[in-house]
């Protein structure tokens, strides 16, 4: 199989469709628990769970449509048949802007936690 932009882009809109899928079940996740027996623990504890995944399958997202839109657009090839070459840079920016402004908290976040963890089993305290 060879790797063309026309597969990347294929496999990534695949992707985007599952994350958006888990995303859109973790937002409701999220309503249900958040109103269904808000007292119990169980509730509160899915609650907990479905919010954790509606943050990440967001953040998943932001960042893959960021690239999808940077691939596209990029200034240099003609991807595109009905779009002038000053909406093409328009959206090509947007990519990028979109990446940088995600909450990379997020992400960071998860990361300094495991590395965290990892260098307390060391017998490291940080």
């Amino acid at each position: 199989m060879k790797l063309t932009i026309e597969n990347v882009i294929e496999y990534s809109i695949y992707f985007i469709i599952i994350i958006k899928v888990f995303f859109y079940s973790s937002i409701v996740g999220t309503v249900v628990f958040k109103h269904y027996k808000p007292e119990s623990e169980f509730s509160k504890t899915l609650f907990i769970f479905f919010s954790y995944w509606r943050e990440k399958t967001e953040f998943i997202y932001f960042i893959i449509m960021g690239f999808l839109l940077i691939i596209i657009f990029i200034p240099y090839y003609n991807h595109k048949k009905y779009i002038n070459k000053e909406m093409g840079i328009l959206f090509w920016l947007f990519g990028f802007v979109i990446i940088f402004t995600s909450k990379w908290n997020v992400f960071f976040y998860d990361i300094i936690k495991w590395y965290n963890l990892k260098q307390n089993k060391k017998g490291l305290i940080v």
